[in-house]
Parts: C-alpha cells; sequence; structure tokens
C-alpha cells in the first residue's frame, strides 16, 4: 500500500477513482512548512496554473491522505504527466492522529512553473469537493481565490 497526499484537484473522491485510483482508505493530511500554489502551466488555457505546493515556512496545506496501490500510482502518473509536469517526493504529513507518515506527494517541475497563473473556476471546485476533510478555515481560504472564469 502507498500513502498519496492529494491537496489539488485530486481531493475530489469521484475526480480521483475515474482516474484509475482505487482508495482503500482516506484521511485528512497536513503539510507543515509548505504552501499551496498555481503556477504549474495549463497548456490548454491560457494564463491557467495547475495546484502545486512551495516550501514556505510557518504556513500549511490540508490535503487528503489516500492509501492507494502500485498500479494505482501508475495511472496517477498518466494523470499528473510526470515527469514532465511533476516529480515525485516523499513528503511527511501529519495525519489525522497527529503521527507523520510518509507520503507521496507530486511537486511541479522547475521549468513548467510561471508567476501570476491562475486555476479556472472548473479546476477550483474539483479542490473545493474534498471540503468534507479540510477545515473551515482553509476552506473558506481556498473558496477566495482568484480564478479564471472558465
Amino acid at each position: 500500500m502507498v500513502k498519496y497526499f492529494a491537496y489539488g484537484s485530486n481531493m475530489d473522491l469521484q475526480r480521483i477513482k475515474s482516474r484509475g485510483v482505487n482508495v482503500y482508505n482516506i484521511e485528512k493530511g497536513l503539510l507543515d512548512n509548505w504552501r499551496l500554489v498555481f503556477n504549474v502551466i495549463d497548456e490548454d488555457v491560457a494564463g491557467s496554473g495547475f495546484a502545486n505546493i512551495q516550501p514556505y515556512e510557518k504556513s500549511q496545506v490540508e490535503g487528503i491522505i489516500y492509501s492507494i496501490d502500485e498500479l494505482s500510482v501508475i495511472n496517477l502518473d498518466k494523470f499528473e504527466d510526470y515527469p514532465i509536469d511533476y516529480s515525485k517526493e516523499i513528503l511527511k504529513v501529519k495525519n489525522e492522529s497527529n503521527q507523520y507518515i510518509e507520503c507521496l506527494v507530486y511537486v511541479g517541475q522547475l521549468d513548467r512553473l510561471r508567476l501570476s497563473l491562475k486555476p479556472t473556476s472548473s479546476y477550483l471546485q474539483f479542490i473545493l469537493n474534498g471540503r468534507s476533510l479540510l477545515s473551515e478555515k482553509y476552506y473558506e481560504k481556498l473558496a477566495d481565490i482568484n480564478t479564471l472564469n472558465l
């Protein structure tokens, strides 16, 4: 079993399952000293960016820790355009029991990042669909993100 930390559109359970990912367990996750940004270039929509995380002191990214199988990782690699758009890292993510768990995390490749990108409203909605596993404060912060109306 692989622990995978989703912080972007894969927080939408229907979306991740539609990508051929077998989910065996779901729990809240918290990544300390990182922040959520939208700076991975979306080649299909000018000015649009996909979710990414960057190291940032005293910040946190909320998300979902999924328990998935190896075949699911291969399927995720395709949808995350690994290794072109994202690299894979193992990061320590805090679960609901305040234990740190080593999780697979996709992080944007440096040559695929641009400043001043925004998510589309439809893309952000996938992220907002993870609401049941997010704090109200974090959800409200996400809901206030300026988007491209697509």
